[in-house]
């Protein structure tokens, strides 16, 4: 039996019962595969140029918003390498009703940044592609993924 999501937010999620519990369907994965062909057909030399480009604008940004003591490499290679060191479930996906829509059973996953949960709610061909591009773009931007 499916169930869509109660939330406006994920309206688009839907879920399935076995056994008593529930799990995402895997046709909810479809919803990230135009957002996944958009982002994978970048350019990735072109990103890196542009990059370059603004990297004095995302300087003075990056400083001026005090999002902590590091600095903006070290927050884009965090970024990157929190991405890339997600391991996305080939199999089913256990999630339970939440306040206003569902969190991930297991709790590797609910603990799981935002940027990594969408990872893993795009499901896993979607992800992969996603996590090959990211790699594309780190080497073609010189950004070495930092380990989380």
């Amino acid at each position: 039996m499916r169930y869509p999501a109660r939330s406006s937010v994920s309206r688009s999620i839907v879920v399935r019962s076995a056994s008593g519990r529930l799990f995402v369907d895997p046709t909810s994965y479809g919803r990230y595969d135009a957002l996944t062909a958009a982002f994978v057909s970048l350019d990735a030399e072109g990103v890196a140029r542009l990059h370059a480009q603004l990297r004095p604008l995302i300087d003075r940004a990056y400083a001026e918003s005090g999002l902590g003591g590091e600095g903006y490499d070290e927050a884009l290679a965090r970024a990157f390498g929190r991405l890339l060191a997600v391991e996305v479930p080939r199999g089913p996906v256990e999630v339970l009703p939440s306040a206003a829509v569902y969190a991930f059973a297991d709790p590797d996953l609910e603990a799981l940044t935002p940027a990594a949960k969408h990872l893993v709610r795009a499901g896993p061909d979607n992800a992969r592609r996603i996590q090959e591009k990211l790699r594309e773009l780190a080497g073609a931007m010189g950004v070495e993924p930092s380990v989380p």
